[in-house]
């Protein structure tokens, strides 16, 4: 599918654009007028004339342009498929919002989630969208989201883009490039660094009270969901990265990367990740794997004072286990000097039951209206998107791979999209 391109639901007359800048709005069958003599010259009149396709399309509201400066955010959402309606969901009842535009060229899609949702609108093309929302949100398959960001910051119009932000490094640099150019807002949905408890493990890394940590262990396993667009690493490796870059505030300076392609050819369903950070020097391992009976979403923390355990699946998501191994300085454990084992206990603190994306959604909807860099900007993006590239490379290779520095990442200034580019076409279904 073309997403900039929209059919009737989207379109209206050109002598009718001419007069104001229209809003969209929701019009039954039975609203449009049975003569074109009651139009009486009214613009509004003269649009709902246009041919319907369904029950509901989107047509113009003429006079709804003029908003008090107090007024919320019309936010569209790209794409409708299973993360794009949770996003709706969640925008639905984010303080800030004044409306909707469901972006979707599947109408039967976009109207089954209008049904749960009746205040919002359709539309099937983000062009014809864009000159009257004021920020977008796109949850489409990867390979769609550079292009569509692309238009909407070309229009100046702040972008959240779910993970990954793009499929290629030169991809995200020019995104990150074309927001400072016009000054829109970019965002990443890397959800997990809005999740209560792996803030609070943030936190309690940063207070020292794990002590000197020795490796960091996530693994993100289930079975399936397999993706024809991407592999398992590009799929599931960009919560964890994220989340590690987030919990030690740096980023890998070089990956180990083995994967397999073991259910179907071509496509890597199963992979371990070794990540070295330079400051903190930590390492840390990521399974990822599409062939797993069990669905787990764990990050460990080994530390010399206490462990760690996050659990996304567990009631109580974050546990401190009072737990430690010494031995003597210098030498390896003997029967002479043995190591020296604690067990304490076993503390699981109070987590604030928010929802992760809830949280994510409105810290995009405050930044616009504060005008601030949000968390998990474009500039961040661009460190993991440069370390996916680099477990590409070190599968292929079979051996390390460095990953450039963020200063080495930083966009040229000189770099520009290119002019006529063509949009990706997508299905709008985003799996997480």
């Amino acid at each position: 599918m073309d997403w900039t391109k929209g059919t009737n639901a989207c379109s209206y007359r050109e002598q009718a654009r001419q007069r104001r800048k229209p809003q969209f709005m929701t019009l039954k069958r039975n609203d449009v007028p049975a003569r074109s003599s009651q139009c009486n010259g009214r613009p509004d009149h003269a649009v709902a004339l246009l041919r319907m396709q369904g029950e509901h399309d989107v047509l113009p509201h003429y006079g709804l342009d003029r908003r008090p400066e107090t007024a919320g955010l019309r936010v569209a959402v790209v794409g409708c498929g299973y993360w794009g309606s949770k996003h709706v969901r969640v925008l639905s009842a984010t303080p800030g919002v004044a409306g909707i535009t469901l972006i979707e060229q599947d109408l039967a899609l976009a109207r089954s989630l209008q049904v749960r949702f009746p205040t919002t609108t359709i539309c099937t093309s983000l062009n014809e969208a864009l000159p009257y929302v004021d920020a977008v949100v796109i949850a489409t398959p990867p390979e769609s989201h550079g292009e569509l960001a692309l238009a909407a910051l070309r229009a100046r119009k702040p972008v959240l883009v779910e993970k990954p932000l793009t499929t290629s490094l030169d991809e995200a640099r020019l995104l990150v490039a074309e927001a400072r150019r016009s000054g829109a807002l970019l965002m990443v949905g890397h959800t997990f660094q809005f999740n209560p408890a792996v803030r609070e493990l943030r936190r309690r890394l940063q207070a020292g009270e794990l002590g000197e940590i020795y490796y960091i262990h996530s693994a993100r396993l289930n079975l399936g969901l397999y993706r024809p667009d991407v592999n398992v690493i590009w799929d599931l490796a960009p919560h964890d990265i994220s989340i590690l870059n987030f919990l030690l505030d740096a980023v890998p300076r070089s990956v180990d990367a083995w994967g397999a392609s073991l259910a179907f050819g071509g496509i890597e369903d199963m992979a371990y990740v070794k990540l070295q950070y330079d400051d903190p020097k930590v390492t840390g391992y990521v399974h990822l794997s599409w062939l797993d009976p069990r669905k787990t979403r764990t990050v460990t923390i080994v530390g010399s004072r206490k462990m760690a355990v996050y659990d996304d699946m567990a009631e109580e998501p974050l546990r401190i286990f009072d737990r430690s191994v010494h031995g003597h300085e210098g030498s390896p454990p003997s029967h002479e000097r043995p190591a020296m084992y604690r067990y304490g206990d076993i503390v699981a603190p109070y987590i604030r039951p928010d929802e992760p994306l809830a949280l994510q959604d409105r810290h995009f909807i405050d930044s616009i209206r504060q005008n601030r860099v949000p968390e998990a900007s474009g500039e961040q993006a661009l460190g993991i998107i440069a370390a996916l590239e680099a477990i590409d490379r070190s599968m292929r290779n079979r051996g390390q791979v460095t990953v450039p520095s963020l200063a080495e990442l930083e966009p040229r200034r000189d770099m520009r999209p290119p002019v006529g580019d063509r949009h990706a076409e997508a299905s709008s279904t985003e799996m997480r």
